[in-house]
């Protein structure tokens, strides 16, 4: 037999036996012992279900009292949340408004907006803490480099200003002026050097660009600067002029053994190495100056003018020029002991107005005059050899020329010609195929030429004219057509005073 007893929530009394209990009671044991079929194990089982009943009726009427108490605990509770909704208008404060949603929630389109600029940001390759690791962090970055804070008690840009220090402008600008100064700046060689030049691998590709270079310099005494051409050939559209004031020392050096191998070629109507007003060049050496003889006229090979002077070595070739090396105007061109070589040249050595040329052993060949002197001008070119020319040796207006030892060869119209109150020297020298005459003696001038041996002339030996005078102290002059010019009186003076001895 089971009971129940319904539990409501908001119920106040306690769970009860029903009213009829005992009567049923009393009915069943009745029944049972009028029961033929009724056991004792029958009542042992109802005894231990009323036994069950009344335990569980006495358990709900405890927990009857417990949720009596929870309910009046709520009861107390909600009154209390009503009062705080009647306070806050009916909703808790915890509780979002309508109005509250629009500045506190976010919009689902937004959140949409959102995604997709994430998956955006995902697919890009972004850089990875490994990426870092060859960087400073900020901390590491402010304990290697100055901060503000360390910087207290230095000056700033507005005290600098306003000491009136150089700005970076002004900086500049001396910046500028000092290389200025210092391209003009004259700086001193105190040992001797060599500067090479040459078109390939050199400092300077050009003799010209050597000599600028050198206008910065000074050469201390007893120094020497030797300028060293490189085999090559250097054409040149301008005179190379020496200028420097220590050119006395200053070397302009090529190939000594082969002088053919550097070739320096003007172009143009020029002349080649120059020096003029007081300056000088201490040696030429080891070079072939080649010029442009059609289109110039009166251009030398080396000119050495006003008061200039230019040393020669014994390995210079000139060649197509006006006149070979010429030496005017007070200047001087001193020569080695040979080695000397001027060809296709209208004059070979000259010597001009006040000149002196001291060429010895030149070799001269394919001139019309092989050495010229004039205007009061002295040249010297004992040991030469003279072959192909128009006239051998002339000089002039109270000139002096000296040919000792000399050899002409090939002369179309006159050996040696003085003329003009001018005197040769021309003894121990020698010639063949001479045409015209060997020795001319002009005008109040004279020819020494004792000891002269020659051979093949086919015209006058010597002759003199105008008050002349010609030395002739054993000859040896063969096939002459005319031995002396007007008979054989010799020692006797001739019809215009005129004497040959």
């Amino acid at each position: 037999m089971r009971w129940w007893c319904s539990v409501v929530v908001m119920a106040t009394a306690a769970c009860s036996l029903p009213s009829n209990f005992d009567s049923k009671l009393s009915e069943a044991v009745d029944g049972a012992e009028d029961t033929d079929a009724a056991s004792l194990g029958d009542l042992n089982a109802l005894a231990s279900d009323l036994a069950s009943a009344i335990a569980r009726i006495e358990a709900l009427e405890t927990e009857n009292a417990t949720l009596k108490q929870q309910i009046q605990t709520a009861g107390t509770g909600l009154l209390d949340r009503v009062t705080a909704l009647e306070d806050n208008d009916g909703l808790p404060a915890d509780i979002l408004r309508d109005d509250d949603i629009g500045t506190t929630l976010v919009a689902k389109s937004d959140v949409d907006t959102l995604t997709g600029r994430v998956d955006t940001l995902e697919g890009q390759t972004w850089v990875q803490d490994s990426d870092l690791d060859a960087f400073y962090t900020k901390t590491e970055s402010d304990s290697r480099y100055l901060q503000s804070s360390d910087l207290s008690g230095y000056a700033t840009q507005s005290w600098v200003q306003s000491q009136a220090y150089a700005s970076a402008s002004t900086v500049s600008t001396l910046t500028s002026d000092v290389t200025a100064l210092e391209d003009e700046a004259v700086r001193l060689l105190s040992q001797s050097e060599t500067w090479e030049v040459g078109p390939v691998g050199r400092e300077f590709q050009t003799p010209q660009e050597a000599l600028d270079a050198l206008d910065h310099y000074r050469l201390a005494n007893d120094v020497v600067l030797t300028i060293a051409l490189d085999n090559a050939d250097y054409a040149m559209t301008e005179s190379l002029e020496i200028t420097h004031p220590d050119g006395d020392r200053i070397h302009l050096i090529g190939n000594v053994a082969n002088p053919a191998a550097v070739r320096m070629m003007w172009t143009g109507d020029v002349d080649g190495v120059v020096v003029r007003n007081g300056n000088s060049l201490g040696l030429l050496d080891g070079v072939t100056l080649d010029g442009d003889r059609a289109s110039g006229t009166d251009r030398a090979g080396v000119l050495s003018d006003r008061g200039a002077v230019v040393g020669l070595g014994d390995h210079v070739v000139v060649a197509d020029w006006n006149d070979g090396v010429h030496a005017r105007h007070g200047g001087t061109v001193i020569g080695g002991s040979g080695g000397v070589e001027i060809d296709n040249v209208e004059s070979g050595v000259r010597s001009t107005h006040n000149g002196f040329a001291f060429v010895l052993a030149p070799m001269i060949t394919n001139a019309h005059t092989g050495a010229y002197a004039a205007y009061r001008s002295a040249l010297n070119i004992t040991g030469a050899t003279i072959e192909g020319a128009t006239v051998g040796l002339q000089v002039a207006h109270a000139s002096d020329g000296r040919s000792g030892d000399a050899h002409f060869g090939t002369i179309s119209q006159t050996a040696m010609f003085a003329t003009q109150a001018s005197s040769i020297y021309a003894s121990d020298s020698t010639c063949e195929d001479v045409t015209g005459t060997l020795f001319y003696s002009h005008y109040r001038s004279s020819i020494v030429g004792a000891r002269v041996a020659c051979s093949g002339v086919l015209g006058t030996g010597a002759r003199t004219s105008s008050m002349s005078y010609i030395y002739r102290d054993d000859w040896s002059v063969q096939n002459a057509t005319t031995p002396i010019y007007g008979g054989e009186s010799i020692g006797v003076p001739l019809n215009d005073n005129s004497y040959i001895e």
